[in-house]
């Protein structure tokens, strides 16, 4: 079976990292109120490495 190589991940804006960085968006907002949350804890949520979070929220912001 042919295919084409599939692009993914937090650099080229697949519908996860979509879902991903509406979500970021939300876990920097509830972050905001509660300076308690860490990036750790938050790369933990989204399943993601904290490098991948500071990238994806670059993005956004």
């Amino acid at each position: 079976v042919c295919s084409f190589p599939i692009e993914t991940g937090v650099i080229k804006g697949t519908n996860m990292d979509i879902e991903k960085r509406d979500r970021l968006k939300a876990l920097l907002e509830e972050r905001k109120v509660n300076p308690n949350i860490t990036m750790n804890e938050i790369a933990k949520t989204l399943g993601i490495s904290r490098t991948a979070v500071y990238k994806l929220k670059n993005k956004i912001c």
